[in-house]
Parts: structure tokens; C-alpha cells; sequence
């Protein structure tokens, strides 16, 4: 019975050590970038997007478009659009926003990151999950 646990244990620590190496960094440029949206009470709910490069000094880093969509029945609108919202020289940027729902409402946002120096850029994209305004 040792015999079987010890390979196993030694398998799986080999698989999960593979997981962390994958997702460490999530290109030669953005090191990490996430976006939410978040119920903040009286219907108005807030977008939070945040994007971190690998390296201090990108020549231009931030979030070419934001959205937040709302829910109307079966159909997601687009309720707030936010465009070329950067900074530069820096490593990292963030960018927030509230917008005053309806309580009861779904709401979620898209953002596309963009990290950019002299030897290039990458841009990645991500979507929010929903909340529902309080």
C-alpha cells in the first residue's frame, strides 16, 4: 500500500508545481489584469479594472476600451463606454468608475488591457462577472 501512495503523491506535486509555473505571468508584458463590478447600494454599482506589466517602465499601459453592460430581460445592453484610458512611463494602471443603475439590475463589464514598450505590446481581454445592483 506505501508502495502505490508514494508515486501518487510524487505525481501530483509534479502536476500542481506545472499549474503555478503556467500561470505565474500572463505574457512577456502584462504580468497580471482583472476587471469587476461590484453592487455599492441606491442601484449604482462601480467598475474596477486593474492591469500590472512585467517590467516598471512601459511606454503606454492601460485599458484601450471599458464596458459595462446592463440586463434588460434576455438582453445585455451597453450602458457606459469608456475609451483610451491610460498612463506612461509606468508599470501598472488602474481605472474606476461608478455608474448609477436600477436596484434589482444585472450589470457586468469587458475590459481590454494593452501593455506597451519600445521592443513591442500585448493586449489581452476579459470579461466581469455579473452582480446585481442593490
Amino acid at each position: 500500500m506505501k508502495k502505490r501512495i508514494i508515486p501518487v503523491i510524487i505525481i501530483l506535486s509534479m502536476l500542481l508545481s506545472s499549474f503555478t509555473v503556467a500561470n505565474a505571468r500572463a505574457s512577456d508584458y502584462l504580468s497580471s489584469y482583472n476587471v469587476t463590478v461590484s453592487a455599492m447600494g441606491n442601484g449604482v454599482v462601480r467598475v474596477y479594472a486593474s492591469v500590472n506589466a512585467t517590467t516598471p517602465n512601459m511606454t503606454k499601459i492601460g485599458f484601450p476600451t471599458v464596458v459595462l453592460y446592463e440586463k434588460s430581460g434576455t438582453t445585455w445592453n451597453t450602458v457606459a463606454v469608456y475609451n483610451s484610458e491610460y498612463t506612461s512611463n509606468s508599470g501598472s494602471h488602474s481605472f474606476k468608475f461608478d455608474y448609477s443603475g436600477k436596484a434589482g439590475t444585472q450589470y457586468y463589464a469587458y475590459a481590454s488591457f494593452l501593455a506597451q514598450d519600445a521592443s513591442g505590446s500585448d493586449s489581452r481581454t476579459l470579461t466581469s462577472g455579473s452582480v446585481t445592483a442593490t
